[in-house]
Parts: C-alpha cells; structure tokens; sequence
C-alpha cells in the first residue's frame, strides 16, 4: 500500500499535471520514505509548520490535496454588449444600475455608481476631502485655546536637502557630471504667520531633540513676546527635554494633526527651495546660500494666504490685534520723522544764520584793504 502510494505521488511529479502543488507532493513523498519534517523543510526551503500542515491535509484528504483547490474568483464582468440600449434607454442611472443587478445577478462597483454625481458635479465628498475637514476641524479647536491678541504665530518644519536633487525637464540646460561625493544638509526653519521674523538653521548633523532645541532658542533671539510654534508630530518634538525648554522659553508648541502637510503652509517654501538648488545642475555651492535664497523666498511670497482664508473665524482678534499694532507702529513712525524732519529744518536755518553772520564779519575787514 505505501509502494504504490509512492509510486502514484512520483507519476504525478513527473507528469506534472495541470494544478499540481509540486513541491507539496515532493514533501509529502519525502514523508512517506521516513524523513523528518524538519529535514523535509529544510530541504524544501519552507517552514515547519506549513510541512507539518501539508501532512495533515494529506492524511485526511489523501492524493486529493496535492492539487491546488479551485477559487470561485470575482464575480463574472457584464459585457456592455450583452445590454440592449433599448431596455436601459429613457432610465435613470439609479434604475439601470437596478435592473442590471437584477438581471445579471452581479454587483454594481461604486465608481459606476457615482458616475452620475461626478456629471452633476454634486456635493458628495470623497474619503480625502473628509479627512481633510477633519484635519481642519481639529487644528481649528485647537487654535481657538491658543490664539489670542499679541501672540506671534509660527510654521515650523525640518527639511533633507542634497546638492543634486532630483532632475526635471529643462530647456537648453544639462547635466554636469561631478567628481565629488553627494552633499546633504538637514534645514530647520520656520515662517511667521502675520507678524514676526523667520528663522533658519542648516546642520549636516540628524535632526534630533537636541538640535530642535537649539532652534527653539535661536528663535526666541530672534523674536520677542508669546510665541506659538505650529508644527508636525515627530517623535523628538515630543520629548519632555523639549516640552521643558519650550515652557521656560514661553512658546506654545502646537502639534498639526497626522497626515496632514497641507495645513503647514512652509511645505510650499520647501518646494520653491528645492526648485532653486535643482537649477545649479549638481552644484555643491548652492547649499552655501541656502539661507540667503531662503528668506529671500519668505519676503517674497504670500505662503500662508491660504492658511489665513482657512482659518479666519479663529484668527479675527489676532488680525484686529496685529492690525491695531500697525497702525499705531505706522503712527508711531509718522511723528517720528516729521519731528525729525522738523528739528533738522530749524538746525538748518540756524546755520545758514551763523554762516551769514560769520562770512560778513570775514569780508568787510578784507574790502576796506
């Protein structure tokens, strides 16, 4: 009995029948002859367990299992051929979708399903525009305990840049090929909402806590007052060194919902960063003036108009706040140089006074001679 049980399981791996599991039926004929399943699966290259449940299947089901089981498989396509124009036509897409369930006993995918929608341009929002206002609404709740009048809002983000990014299609323009090795720098900046100076900071070193911290204190240099600091949710943002530092330097440090770059509006300078060190064509030298393009970019560009439109309801005392400001700064200002401006004219009368005075006192004496 176990001969001839060998013998058939050899047939079969010679002919090699359609749906044969071959190397299912060699382990089970390497079981038969005595051999370990260990040995089996080492042999084989498969694991243990998948050996020792093969030899239970066949022990159960006997030759029957060696051969891979039939799948039934998605459900058969409707040709459009087999639907006649004539029953669909003069119904809705709602009435054909219906009748062709019905009919061909299949199930109508969502995408045609919502074909009439995307002709009538409806309403119905797609799983990322959902997320999306989810995001919104969550950063909006958020900014609502936050916001208040003379805060300094910021955008804050880190950046890998390497001196030979990745090429685009350019016009009369070609690569230059370099002997030297591949530079990258890490970029930590950040870009003021209404009011208040951007920040820069370039290290070839990983962007760790440390090095966010050290950025932290570059930006209280650079600016005074409350300051709320919105950022993504990296691990060392949210190391308690930090929360510590950040406390004692008075920045709110205010974490963006995950998954969602669209809400940091310095992922735009990024871009137009990235573009600027691609037209150098693999040039290490555009990583010195990273910097100088980078707040060139900043005073350039409008990079949170959006933002702001997204968010006005939230931002209404902050605009009023920093609108008062400048206008008593441009007031402020105003009088400044007009009394300047009006000491200078007396200062310039009293001396085109003491010249006239000075020069006659000179040339009299000289035209009596």
């Amino acid at each position: 009995m176990l001969r001839t049980l060998k013998r058939e399981i050899r047939k079969l791996i010679s002919k090699k029948p359609k749906g044969l599991n071959e190397t299912k039926a060699r382990a089970i004929l390497l079981h038969l002859e005595g051999m370990k399943i260990s040995q089996i699966a080492k042999i084989l290259q498969v694991h243990k367990s998948t050996v020792y449940r093969w030899v239970k299947e066949f022990e159960k089901e006997g030759e029957k299992c060696l051969f891979y089981k039939q799948r039934k498989g998605r459900n058969k396509k409707v040709n459009e051929r087999e639907i006649s124009i004539q029953e669909l036509q003069g119904k809705t897409i709602w009435e054909a979708k219906a009748y062709i369930e019905e009919k061909f006993n299949v199930k109508i995918s969502y995408s045609l399903e919502n074909s009439e929608k995307e002709v009538k341009n409806s309403l119905h929002k797609t799983l990322q525009d959902r997320q999306e206002e989810t995001n919104r609404c969550r950063l909006r709740e958020r900014l609502k305990g936050v916001i208040k009048k003379g805060v300094k809002v910021f955008f804050m983000d880190e950046c890998g840049i390497r001196h030979d990014p990745s090429r685009v299609r350019r016009l009369g323009l070609y690569v230059v090929k370099t002997d030297y090795p591949s530079v990258k720098v890490n970029v930590l900046a950040c870009i003021p909402l209404f009011d208040g100076k951007p920040c820069f900071m370039l290290t070839y070193s990983n962007v760790d806590s440390r090095v966010f911290v050290n950025f932290l204190y570059l930006l209280r240099v650079r600016n005074s007052g409350n300051i709320v600091l919105i950022r993504d949710n990296a691990k060392f943002h949210k190391n308690a060194y930090v929360f510590s530092v950040a406390s004692r330097l008075s920045i709110t440090l205010l974490f963006l919902p995950p998954y969602s770059p669209d809400l940091n509006p310095i992922e735009l300078v990024w871009k137009d960063l990235k573009r600027w060190v691609n037209t150098y064509h693999y040039s290490c030298y555009a990583l010195e003036f990273i910097e100088d393009e980078f707040y060139y970019l900043v005073s350039k560009g409008n990079y949170t108009g959006y933002w702001i439109k997204k968010f006005h309801d939230v931002l209404e005392d902050l605009e009023e706040g920093i609108s008062m400001e400048k206008f008593f700064s441009s007031l402020f200002s105003y009088l400044l140089t007009s009394f300047i401006k009006f000491y200078l004219t007396i200062i310039q009368a009293f001396l085109n006074v003491f010249l006239y005075f000075v020069l006659r006192e000179v040339i009299s004496p000289l035209k009596l001679l």
